[in-house]
């Protein structure tokens, strides 16, 4: 399990995860940007959470606010 953060206009570089459960603590809007150049914008409110595939990306935090999310990586 990962906190991960991310200050407004913070962009990570190029990394990957395996499948993974993602929770957001706060608003979020971030967009990703995977290895072939192919971005995508993605909104998640607060008490949200999503299933991500296993995939390499940057991610850009585009909302006004701080990010922060609890990711849950599913190994194996």
């Amino acid at each position: 399990m990962l906190e991960c953060f991310g200050a407004a206009d913070s962009v990570t570089a190029m990394h990957g995860h395996p499948t993974a459960i993602t929770y957001a603590v706060t608003d979020c809007k971030v967009r990703f940007v995977d290895s072939d150049g192919q971005s995508m914008d993605l909104e998640l409110p607060a008490g949200h959470g999503i299933e991500t595939p296993a995939f390499e990306h940057a991610t850009t935090n585009t909302g006004d606010n701080d990010a922060v999310v609890i990711l849950i990586e599913i190994k194996g």
